[in-house]
C-alpha cells in the first residue's frame, strides 16, 4: 500500500493500494508516497469505517456549495496490480455518480491535479470535508497515517482534525 502525501488547502493525505513493501519513503511519477503492506490490517479498517459513514456524507455533501473545494472523496482507481487511492474535490454528485476534480497527481494512471473525473461510489475509499472552522472532517486513512509522519506535520494535522462521527 502506497500513501501519497500531499497538501491541499491546509494539508490532505491520498493513499494508493499497491505492493507489499515495507514502510519506506518512495516517489513515482506523482506526489511523494510512503508504503505500507497492502494487508495492513488497520488501514482496512480505517476504509471500511469511511465507507460505511459514505452515505451520510454524500447527503450532506449534496446540500452543501460544493464549488468552495472544500469537500473531497478518496477515490481507489484501478490500477495494474491493484488500486491507486487519491484524493478528488467533488464538484457534482449525480445519483450513484459523483464528479470532481484530481486533487493530486496520480502516480499509476494518467492525469493531472485539476482533470475531471467521474467516481463510481463503489470505488470510494475515504472522504474529507473542511468545515467553516478550518477543521477536517472524515480523513479516516490519514489518521492511520499520524505515526509515519514527522512531528511537524503530525501535530499540524492533529491540530485541525475534528473527531470522527460517533455512529448512530
Amino acid at each position: 500500500m502506497r500513501v501519497c502525501l500531499l497538501p491541499l488547502r491546509a494539508v490532505c493525505l491520498a493513499l494508493s493500494l499497491w505492493s507489499v513493501l515495507p514502510l519506506t519513503a518512495a516517489r513515482a511519477g506523482g506526489d511523494a508516497m510512503i508504503d505500507y503492506a497492502s494487508d495492513d490490517a488497520v488501514m482496512e479498517a480505517a476504509i471500511t469505517e469511511a465507507r460505511a459513514s459514505l452515505p451520510r456524507f454524500l447527503d450532506q455533501a449534496a446540500q452543501a456549495d460544493l464549488s468552495q473545494g472544500r469537500w473531497l472523496v478518496k477515490w481507489a482507481h484501478p490500477v495494474p496490480g491493484g488500486h491507486e487511492h487519491i484524493w478528488v474535490q467533488l464538484t457534482r454528485l449525480a445519483g450513484a455518480r459523483i464528479e470532481g476534480v484530481l486533487a493530486n497527481a496520480p502516480n499509476g494512471f494518467a492525469g493531472s491535479p485539476g482533470d475531471p473525473v467521474t467516481v463510481p461510489r463503489s470505488e470510494v475509499s475515504d472522504w474529507s470535508f473542511t468545515s467553516d472552522d478550518g477543521r477536517l472532517h472524515g480523513n479516516y486513512t490519514t489518521r492511520v497515517m499520524l505515526p509515519a509522519l514527522d512531528a511537524a506535520s503530525r501535530a499540524e494535522l492533529e491540530a485541525i482534525l475534528a473527531p470522527l462521527p460517533e455512529e448512530n
